[in-house]
């Protein structure tokens, strides 16, 4: 009867880690896979026909990181591993059962046999198994927000790598139309040093300024390669599988406009509520408090002495005897009072966090909703200059075709013209890099489709 318990034992599986299996796993991870597919579809609602992807749109990253990334994945393991503890902390305490055996050599008794058995089992007063439930409980939404956090660190970081990806394209870009001017422009100064026109270190200086001109276009160059690098490792995928797909940038570029303009008309006021609302590192403080006050609780209710109760049936050498035994769990009473007062200073220090973090909170959002509103300024002037400078380039083209300037000054205005291109895509960027910044301080999404 004893060695039925064992009946429901689970034996221990082994699970050794091999690395060649693991990079095996790695390397069959595929966007184009049909788990991949049965997640977009049935729990994200992606339209079934623009399956496979054939481009990297902003919704596309956003949506492949949150199924290949790795740390989302260790984040859901380990928040469902804690909230076990919720189970386990409903379970009564243990309880024991022994039995005895024995034997006498006197004659006068019935029987020189003695055996028996019994049982202990605790009664929790004060509802400490329902507070350690409530304290597990805190514990496991502590971990959900943990999660969210891990979640929301990640995609903070690819969203980040998107923009610097679509900055660096339009840079690239912008340094490509200077190079072939600049080229342009070099070539007929060489003609004029044919002829004697300019002198041979004027014209090496100008050779020197292609040059660098040149290398600001590698180092752009090789930073992207950087970038779509942090993209691969932040979605979860190689850089190969990656590159399977190219991207859309300009599209990108326009999302990310579009969206940050509409939150500066739209949203910008209420930037206060949803932080309040959103914030995990403020819903991290919260939970924290509760988990506080929680122990708080279940160091008063440990003032209460659990009850032991011991019934057992012993055959005592020809006499049948039943017992009954009850015992008090008693606690140090000193030490009780101590640990009450610890956990009360805790929770206050707990408090005192939250109300740290709010006003922390409320002081980053006042300064980034008028430094949005100076960045959107910018963006409005730029505009007007980038207007004006359209209209002047038509004035330049005009004069080039009729021959009142020769291609050379119609060239070196072109060159000089992008500077204010360059201007211009330097105010998209600041407002969007700030609308970034405003996104990481409330913690809800802006950027996403």
């Amino acid at each position: 009867m004893f060695f039925l318990p064992g009946c429901s034992h689970l034996p221990y599986e082994e699970a050794p880690v091999d690395t060649q299996s693991l990079n095996l796993e790695i390397q069959n991870e595929d966007i184009f896979n049909n788990h991949f597919k049965s997640f977009l579809i049935d729990e994200k609602n992606y339209p079934p026909n623009l399956f496979p992807f054939n481009e990297w749109g902003l919704r596309e990253l956003l949506l492949a990181q949150e199924y290949f990334n790795h740390d989302y994945k260790i984040a859901k393991k380990t928040w469902q591993s804690i909230q076990l503890n919720e189970e386990l902390a409903l379970l009564n305490p243990p309880s024991s059962v022994g039995i005895e055996i024995g034997r006498g050599d006197s004659n006068e008794e019935i029987s020189k046999n003695l055996f028996g058995g019994g049982f202990n089992f605790t009664f929790e007063t004060a509802n400490k198994r329902l507070i350690r439930h409530e304290l597990a409980f805190n514990e496991s939404q502590k971990a959900l927000i943990t999660q969210e956090l891990i979640f929301w660190e990640q995609r903070s970081l690819l969203i980040k790598e998107i923009i610097n990806l679509a900055k660096n394209q339009s840079l690239i870009e912008l340094s490509r139309k200077e190079v072939k001017l600049k080229k342009s422009i070099l070539d007929m100064e060489f003609k004029r040093l044919k002829v004697g026109f300019i002198s041979k270190p004027d014209y090496d200086l100008l050779s020197i300024k292609l040059s660098e001109f040149n290398n600001r276009l590698n180092l752009l160059q090789l930073d992207r390669q950087i970038i779509l690098k942090n993209i691969a490792n932040l979605v979860g995928v190689t850089y190969e599988k990656l590159n399977l797909i190219p991207f859309q940038l300009e599209s990108i570029e326009e999302k990310l406009n579009i969206i940050t303009k509409s939150f500066t008309s739209n949203e910008i006021g209420n930037m206060q509520d949803k932080a309040i609302k959103n914030n995990i590192d403020l819903r991290m403080n919260l939970s924290e408090y509760a988990i506080a006050d929680s122990e708080l609780k279940y160091e008063v209710a440990k003032q209460y002495p659990d009850l032991i109760f011991s019934p057992a049936y012993v055959y005592e050498f020809g006499n049948n005897v039943w017992k009954l035994g009850s015992s008090l769990i008693l606690s140090d009473e000193d030490r009780n009072k101590l640990m009450i007062k610890k956990k009360s200073l805790d929770r206050d220090n707990k408090l005192a966090a939250v109300k740290a973090a709010q006003f922390k909170l409320i002081n980053e959002l006042s300064i980034a909703k008028e430094n949005f509103l100076n960045l959107n300024q910018q963006l409005t002037l730029s505009k007007e200059l980038i207007e004006q400078k359209e209209e002047f380039k038509k004035q330049l083209t005009k004069r080039f075709h009729k021959g009142f300037i020769d291609r050379m000054e119609y060239e070196k205005n072109l060159l000089d013209l992008i500077q204010y291109e360059r201007n211009h895509k330097d105010a998209i960027y600041n407002l969007i890099e700030y609308g970034f910044t405003a996104e990481t301080i409330m913690q809800y999404p802006i950027y996403s489709e």
